[in-house]
């Protein structure tokens, strides 16, 4: 008796976990409210990042809201870093306003812009004239992200 009691318990526990890995993955995987719950958009920057082949100067441009280490190389957005491991040690943190005044010499540099405005990609292109902006997705992703690369 205690086993097939044992047993139904166990049979019960799995069927709910069975039953909650299915609800997750076929039917909420699809709402766009889950997506944002879970910060797809920050996993789709890192795989966007992995994806880009590397320069010189790999810049990860985000929102001046988000903290920034003091060597750049790490910021609030760590589900970005960890999708983008390990070619995310390549690039550098930046805030928009940072790089346009410091923004001289564009050779051989990729731009990934979280978030970009009209105006903002006005600047850059206008100083890194050979540049191409492009809206990019990523690999199975779901959000584009604007790039500026030669």
């Amino acid at each position: 008796m205690l086993n097939f009691s044992l047993t139904g318990l166990i049979t019960i526990v799995v069927l709910a976990g069975l039953t909650e890995v299915y609800t997750y993955h076929f039917i909420w995987n699809k709402e766009p409210q889950t997506l944002e719950a879970f910060e797809r958009r920050l996993f789709d920057f890192g795989k966007l990042a992995k994806q880009t082949t590397l320069k010189t100067n790999n810049i990860l441009i985000v929102p001046e809201s988000v903290h920034i280490s003091n060597n750049h190389k790490t910021s609030a957005f760590k589900t970005t870093e960890f999708a983008g491991y390990p070619e995310i040690k390549e690039f550098r943190f930046e805030h928009p306003m940072e790089v346009l005044k410091n923004l001289e010499n564009c050779k051989n540099n990729n731009y990934i812009f979280f978030e970009a405005d009209n105006w903002l990609l006005d600047q850059f292109q206008t100083t890194c004239k050979n540049f191409k902006i492009e809206k990019e997705i990523p690999i199975n992703g779901y959000y584009e992200f604007w790039t500026l690369k030669n």
